[in-house]
């Protein structure tokens, strides 16, 4: 009887003490069965959910909150229902809201903090505090993982609490939640109390820390249904923390040298283009235009980052799979990385509920060690831990608002039969690494689900077009964003020096449009010019260019082939391998082109998956007539690997290449001038003179320094030792007589040859410190 009295006082009171509209929406803050007073099973009452302790007055009206929780709660008015004290946090009059309460006769002296208030009407929107629509960024949180649901579920769980629950509650969370003081425990009511750990942690993160707090103090009901009712946010709350753990901090070159910078202070916001086009940059420092006429991406083609998956259809509907491919170096694991870390600090595409990164590479290496078939389901649990002991979630009906990101492709070294592969739709059902990639792309497993695949050129164009809503191409750095990258990474001063110092070079103010070598340039260059005396000379080209061949070739050991990432000597087959690619580069200058087919790769021995897509060398442009058709990642390149077959087959085999006819006619040389004399460092280098001056402007004039630079013992000795050759490899002799053949050569030449055989010297003769 005495519940029922107290129910009809609350109704005649109810719209004297309404509580103003809440800034969480249409919560509640109470439970349903708080009206009255809570009653065991012998009908004995008990205290309601309370503060265990009444807090001293404290004035805190001078503090500012600024979070939009706080913002929120100081526009809301804290009214006295019947029986119960209410605290107004916001006032700074505190001392004479208790005196007044205790000069009250009909209040008794053990009164508590009551939490029951009514439930509020609509809600009131505050401007500058609300979400930004779905359809634009950052876009708005799915209702079950916003404030306002995890807020009201919260506080349901905590309102019907008795004492000792709550008290031992509030203990254990003064042992995980250390940045709430005392006062906090304290201040106000329970809505109040759950407000402010909202306010210090964030909605996510105040969730995870209930549900531990009520395990941990035996309450596991309780937090076991919390952890139902708010599966979806407690999801994000964990997959938010890998991701910050994983993906704040990137990790540079490799592990003897390895260096840590903040993702978001280096990254650079890439071009991302809608058609796929090669993305090879046609600058050349001899050449006007390139050999092959490339496509260039139309501006307007352009979308960001961010809103890969705002993209839409033909019909108007959001994509669902998108493809986005680019060359060797462009850093497409760190787009994913940044996409994702976008995603967990709720700067864009706050509307997805999950993004899952399944990497081909973690694939590729179930199918290497042979092991038994597994599930998407254990997939999932291998490549994350955030799903742990909430399998439920997926398999709900509704993926539309997940995204998989499956990238590294190429890392997947069998083919895939994309278009026959069996049906699969149980995320149960075990099957091979194949089955299981085919039909998440098709939409078959997780339905409906976003799928983001990236990977090389050589293995996206693989995939059906229509398995695949839109391919996209992220392109290389513009001016701009080469600056750009240099300043986020150093201070003004060092920045500065170093873009003033490979941009004497005009062939390395080319390269450094591909990142890759932006980041090659800056790691050098970082670590030379704090030596006394470098920078008065230009950089030499060679050496940038090596550390580009080398690097990626150990990457390819390491990445695909499970090398460690130590110094260590190139097996055999690698070596065969690099000399048959610059054998064919050599053909290549001579026939002027800078195109090659698969008849070209089987007339050299080579293999188009280890040349095109794993040696991060070359790369695919779009077919012309159904014919695949492959290119290095830059012409220079190319002249690169045809000067190093040239000084290979030099120092290793003691043979002149270009004295046997790698050229055609050489006017001053015959060939039995070779038989009769050892080969010399300075015969080559003429033959390569002369192969140069005879040739049009461009064709050679690269091709003749690279081969200079690689005889200096800083190419040869230093960088290629212990991996091409031995360490302490013998340098190359007669490197003055190689300077003199230059010298000569200067004398005579046309005026537009002069300054490159000035720079070919230089590479030769510049000792770098």
């Amino acid at each position: 009887m005495e519940g029922a009295e107290v129910k009809t006082n609350y109704d005649e009171e109810k719209e004297k003490w309404k509580r103003p509209p809440s800034s969480y929406g249409s919560m509640k803050s109470e439970s349903e069965e708080s009206e009255g007073p809570e009653t065991d099973e012998n009908g004995a009452g008990h205290e309601g959910a309370v503060l265990p302790e009444r807090p001293a007055p404290v004035v805190i009206g001078s503090q500012n909150y600024l979070s939009p929780e706080t913002l929120y709660t100081m526009n809301t008015e804290q009214t006295k229902p019947p029986g119960a004290l209410v605290i107004e946090t916001g006032s700074g009059d505190l001392d004479r809201a208790v005196d007044d309460y205790e000069e009250d006769e009909d209040e008794e002296d053990e009164d508590m903090y009551i939490t029951n208030s009514p439930e509020p009407p609509e809600p009131v929107e505050f401007e500058g505090l609300m979400q930004t629509d779905e359809d634009e960024q950052p876009g708005r949180f799915p209702p079950e993982q916003d404030m306002p649901f995890v807020f009201t579920n919260i506080l349901k769980t905590l309102t019907p609490l008795k004492f000792e629950e709550m008290y031992k509650f509030r203990s254990w969370l003064k042992l995980m939640a250390r940045e709430l003081k005392d006062s906090n425990f304290m201040e106000g009511d329970l809505l109040d109390f759950v407000d402010k750990m909202i306010e210090v942690f964030g909605h996510s993160k105040t969730l995870y820390i209930t549900i531990s707090c009520l395990d941990s103090s035996g309450l596991k009901a309780q937090a076991e249904e919390l952890q139902k009712v708010c599966m979806k946010a407690l999801i994000r709350y964990r997959l938010t923390e890998e991701i910050n753990r994983k993906k704040k901090f990137v990790f540079e070159g490799l592990v003897e040298s390895r260096v840590q910078n903040k993702l978001n202070q280096i990254f650079v916001e890439p071009k991302i283009s809608k058609r796929i086009c090669g993305a090879i940059d046609p600058s050349h420092e001899f050449r006007s235009k390139p050999i092959t006429p490339l496509q260039v991406p139309d501006p307007d083609s352009f979308t960001s980052l961010k809103n890969l998956f705002r993209l839409t259809k033909d019909d108007g509907s959001r994509v669902r799979t998108v493809a986005t491919t680019a060359l060797p170096g462009s850093g497409m694991t760190l787009h994913t990385s940044k996409f994702c870390l976008d995603w967990a600090e709720n700067t864009a595409n706050r509307d997805l509920e999950c993004v899952v990164r399944l990497p081909f590479h973690r694939f590729w290496s179930l199918k290497r060690s042979e092991s038994e078939n597994v599930s998407l389901l254990e997939m999932i649990h291998i490549c994350t831990s955030a799903f742990k002991g909430l399998d439920s979630y997926l398999e709900e009906a509704d993926h539309s608002k997940r995204l998989i990101i499956m990238d590294c492709l190429d890392s997947f070294q069998d083919s895939v039969d994309w278009l026959n592969t069996p049906l699969l739709t149980d995320i149960r059902t075990p099957a091979s690494p194949e089955v299981l990639m085919v039909n998440i792309v098709r939409g078959n497993l997780l339905p409906g689900a976003r799928v983001w695949v990236l990977g090389r050129p050589p293995a996206v164009s693989q995939i059906p077009p229509s398995l695949i809503d839109v391919f996209t191409e992220i392109q290389c750095f513009s001016e701009e964003m080469k600056e750009d990258y240099m300043r986020r990474r150093f201070t003004p001063e060092l920045a500065q020096k170093i873009l003033a110092h490979y941009q004497r070079i005009p062939t390395l103010r080319i390269l450094a449009h591909q990142p890759f070598v932006c980041w090659i340039m800056a790691t050098m260059y970082n670590r030379f010019l704090d030596r006394q005396g470098y920078g008065n000379n230009p950089p030499r080209l060679t050496p940038v260019i090596t550390n580009l061949f080398l690097i990626q070739l150990n990457r390819r050991l390491s990445y695909y082939y499970y090398q460690p990432e130590v110094k260590t000597m190139w097996s055999n087959q690698d070596k065969d391998m690099l000399r048959s690619m610059g054998k064919m580069a050599l053909e290549m200058l001579r026939r002027n082109t800078d195109v090659f087919f698969k008849d070209n790769l089987k007339e050299y021995g080579l293999d188009l998956r280890e040349v095109v897509m794993l040696t991060g060398l070359c790369t695919e442009l779009p077919a012309v007539s159904n014919q695949r058709r492959f290119s290095f990642i830059h012409f220079t390149l190319q002249e690169y690997m045809a000067a190093f077959y040239v000084f290979i087959m030099f120092y290793q085999d003691s043979k002149n290449v270009l004295e046997s006819g790698g050229s055609g006619k050489l006017p001053f040389f015959r060939q039995s001038s070779s038989k009769a004399q050892p080969c010399k460092a300075a015969n080559v280098v003429r033959c390569a003179v002369e192969l140069t001056l005879n040739s049009p402007l461009g064709q050679y004039d690269l091709f003749l320094r690279f081969l200079c630079g690689l005889m200096n013992p800083t190419c040869h000795v230093k960088l290629f030792g212990g991996f091409l050759f031995e360490y302490r490899t013998p340098p190359v002799s007669g490197l003055k007589d190689v300077s003199k053949v230059l010298e000569d050569a200067i004398k005579t030449a046309p005026a537009d040859r002069v300054e490159n055989l000035k720079e070919c010297n230089r590479e030769v003769t510049q000792e770098d410190l």
